[in-house]
């Protein structure tokens, strides 16, 4: 008898969840057209994405510059060389990249870029970000967390014990037990299952050809998968509510063994649609069975330069401390910082950013030097006398305590730099790294430190007016 009672109180509770549970799924419609546009572009541009790298041809590849074209093309032919050259490039004798090397193994280097673009490469990208259909569950649980204001209605509604009696709870223990642990799962267990489920009935509904078909299919999919959480979320308080009314001993075992029941089903959906042992985060090799991933900031910063000072770009682009104890990328850092490193990364701004550059290792420190030098002569103003002013680049401001404590050692550090130049061109041209640019700079840059010396009064530059320019974030694409 007690077993019938229990079974027909359940059953009248699973009617009203199931209601409930199909209203608030009808009301949540009202979201389905963003919802579908979302989805439908996740799913189109990441499987494009795969697809593309899956049949990648760099002679397929669109450059907006042919020079572009160029320098890319001699990295891709130096970093994809076969090992027989790189050996004999060690070679003092023998160092030099020039055209007749780098055209006879062309070919053989940029089949190589291929083949890495299709296969390890692409297998990075599907293990850092997953393929179609995945969505990172920290990405779910931050989307889902607005709902969990919800929970305030909930125990503001209820303070005296009427209100505990009439929801049928022994006292606020209970009813404060039960409200904790029902939301606590519904955030962190049940909201996010939402949109894996969306995304896996969307793609085969997206699927079907009959444009009328797959419209009602991709509305019944977003309309399922609000039910199924909806009846998720139901369910697990229910079984909650449930579980404090019990009077028997038989009862309060029942629905407790369904509450973890329903816990464990949860719990399973979650490890498959997400993978909570993780996807291992690949990007770059660092050693053979250790790969790590790098953000730019970090590359730059943390490992470049070493922590060393961080730019004055506002608190949110500071450089971090460093690594954590015991973090495998704390060992790729330098153990010296490396500020020079600013003048060899690119970024295609309109004004503010130095020049885009091949380096070839064993010269990558003349070469930084070079593209010191160029990006000072295109980005630093002299107004002559009487007037003495000076406009430094925009990237001397930034780190200006890297290259100088004030204006005055700025402009120090760039006359220096610029009667450098010289040698540093008849250094590099001896292993064939100079361009034309680079013969040119070997004119602009002693004229340019002549002006400045100019201004020079008393062997320092302490009253010359010294200023800066400000980058053009603008990207330099032209149309």
């Amino acid at each position: 008898m007690q077993w019938v009672q229990w079974i027909t109180s359940g059953g009248l509770a699973l009617n009203a969840t199931i209601a409930d549970c199909l209203a608030s799924s009808l009301w949540s419609l009202i979201a389905a057209p963003p919802l579908i546009i979302a989805f439908r572009s996740k799913l189109w541009c990441h499987a494009v994405m795969l697809e593309q790298m899956a049949s990648f041809d760099y002679r397929a590849a669109q450059c907006t510059l042919q020079s572009d074209r160029d320098l890319v093309e001699q990295q891709i032919q130096e970093v994809f060389r076969p090992q027989g050259l790189h050996a004999q490039d060690a070679d003092e004798s023998s160092m030099g990249w020039t055209a007749a090397a780098c055209d006879t193994e062309a070919a053989t280097s940029l089949q190589s870029f291929n083949a890495y673009v299709k296969g390890p490469l692409r297998d990075a990208v599907l293990q850092s970000i997953g393929d179609e259909l995945y969505v990172p569950y920290w990405l779910c649980l931050i989307t889902g967390l607005p709902i969990a204001f919800l929970s305030s209605a909930d125990f503001l509604s209820c303070i005296d014990e009427t209100c505990f009696q009439k929801l049928g709870y022994s006292g606020p223990g209970a009813f404060l037990l039960s409200e904790v642990t029902g939301w606590t799962m519904t955030v962190f267990l049940i909201l996010p299952i939402f949109y894996p489920c969306c995304l896996r009935m969307l793609k085969g509904a997206l699927s079907i050809q009959s444009r009328c078909l797959r419209l009602i299919l991709v509305v019944l999919s977003v309309f399922l998968a609000f039910v199924y959480t909806y009846l998720l979320f139901d369910l697990d308080f229910d079984l909650l509510l449930l579980t404090a009314k019990s009077e028997q001993g038989s009862e309060f075992a029942g629905f407790l063994a369904l509450f973890f029941l329903l816990l464990v089903v949860v719990m399973v959906q979650l490890k498959w649609l997400f993978n909570l042992e993780g996807l291992s985060r690949v990007c770059s090799s660092i050693s053979e069975g250790v790969r790590l991933l790098f953000s730019v900031f970090e590359m730059e910063h943390t490992i470049l330069r070493a922590c060393s000072r961080a730019p004055k770009l506002g608190w949110f682009l500071q450089c971090q401390k460093g690594f954590k104890a015991g973090d495998p990328k704390a060992e790729m850092a330098l153990a010296q910082p490396a500020p020079e490193v600013s003048f060899g990364i690119f970024y295609p701004f309109r004004f503010g950013c130095p020049p885009l550059r091949v380096f070839h290792a064993g010269l990558v420190c003349e070469q930084l030097l070079l593209n010191c030098g160029q990006y000072l002569v295109e980005a630093l103003v002299v107004e002559d006398p009487p007037r003495r002013r000076v406009v430094l680049p925009p990237l001397l401001k930034y780190y200006a305590a890297d290259f100088g404590s004030s204006p005055s050692n700025l402009v120090t550090f760039a006359q220096s730099t610029l009667e450098a130049m010289p040698e540093a061109i008849d250094r590099l041209s001896t292993y064939g790294a100079v361009s034309r640019r680079d013969e040119m700079l070997g004119c602009a840059a002693p004229a340019l430190a002549v002006r400045l010396e100019q201004l020079r009064e008393k062997g320092s530059f302490a009253s010359l007016a010294a200023s800066f320019s400000d980058f053009d974030w603008h990207l330099d694409v032209p149309k």
